[in-house]
């Protein structure tokens, strides 16, 4: 099984704000977690208008080096 987060669960997850997410995030496989393109374009538009300039840099280099990280296998297999 595959999960497709939408822009609040990254949100959720990030922050920290719901256990049961975040339990559930830590215990699913990263290759069974994928984002879709708006999500990822929402999540850099937000850090953007970041009143945490430092928070934002870190999100954006953090996004960045997992993208890097990730396979086009996997996100075409999301995207299926």
């Amino acid at each position: 099984m595959r999960y497709l987060l939408d822009t609040n669960a990254v949100i959720g997850v990030l922050r920290g704000r719901s256990r049961s997410l975040l339990a559930r995030y830590i215990t699913v496989p990263r290759v069974r977690i994928c984002t879709c393109s708006p999500v990822r374009a929402e999540l850099f538009y937000g850090s953007q208008r970041s009143a945490n300039a430092q928070a934002a840099m870190a999100f954006r280099q953090g996004a960045a080096k997992a993208a890097d990280r990730s396979s086009s296998a996997v996100t075409t297999a999301c995207m299926q």
